[in-house]
């Protein structure tokens, strides 16, 4: 199967994806210019790949992130569901109210999410509503801690955050891994192809591609 094929097929996939999806729910990716994409987002090695819900696909470097969320998009005029963990300060009536997230809701939520930017995001949001809070001072100790690991290109692999001069480490090993597998397929050698992928996988688990193309090969 050529390259070419490969990458076509899987954004053939992703489309699927979008259509599968309720049109009230996307992904939502805030770049650091200040705009904002929606759809679904997939996190690649060194950024995030997104089908957006006006049909476009977008693949955007970590560094042009500011962050990732993940959650229902509320249509204009249409009232928004109660969030378990979550109470909203009375405000003006039709105004939007402010979001208040517990102490114990940021940990809980940021201990099981894939994103050390999305992480960054949580806790800066948590310190900003709760100037008051008993927990302020841990709650900077958890900004900082997920501070570093987005600054260091972070990523969760195989359950353990990964970054710094490891995951270089890793990330050149993988595409050594990819570029033999491409090589393969295009002389058509699949079954030695497979094990070069099925190699890469156990590695990193986390590429999209390498999955994408055992399953369809499979």
């Amino acid at each position: 199967m050529s390259h070419s094929l490969r990458l076509g097929l899987c954004a053939s996939f992703v489309a699927i994806l979008v259509v599968a999806a309720s049109s009230a729910y996307a992904d939502r990716v805030k770049l650091k210019n200040g705009k904002v994409v929606e759809g679904v987002v997939i996190k690649q090695s060194s950024g995030y790949w997104v089908k957006a819900t006006d049909g476009q696909t977008y693949k955007f470097e970590d560094s042009e992130v500011a962050s990732v969320e993940q959650g229902p998009v509320v249509k204009p005029g249409t009232p928004a569901a109660p969030t378990p963990g979550v109470a909203a300060k009375p405000g003006t009536p039709g105004a939007k109210p402010t979001v208040v997230v517990s102490f114990s809701a940021t940990r809980a939520k940021c201990a099981t999410i894939d994103s050390a930017v999305a992480a960054v995001a949580l806790w800066q949001q948590f310190i900003d509503n709760s100037p008051g809070s008993p927990d302020l001072p841990v709650a900077k100790e958890e900004l900082a801690k997920w501070k570093q690991l987005a600054d260091t290109g972070a990523e969760k692999i195989k359950g353990r955050w990964v970054g710094g001069e490891e995951r270089k480490q890793l990330i050149a090993k993988v595409h050594a891994l990819q570029k033999e597998a491409d090589d393969l397929l295009q002389k058509n050698q699949t079954l030695l192809a497979i094990k070069k992928l099925e190699e890469l996988a156990n590695v990193y688990p986390n590429s999209f591609e390498a999955n994408f193309t055992i399953g369809f090969i499979s």
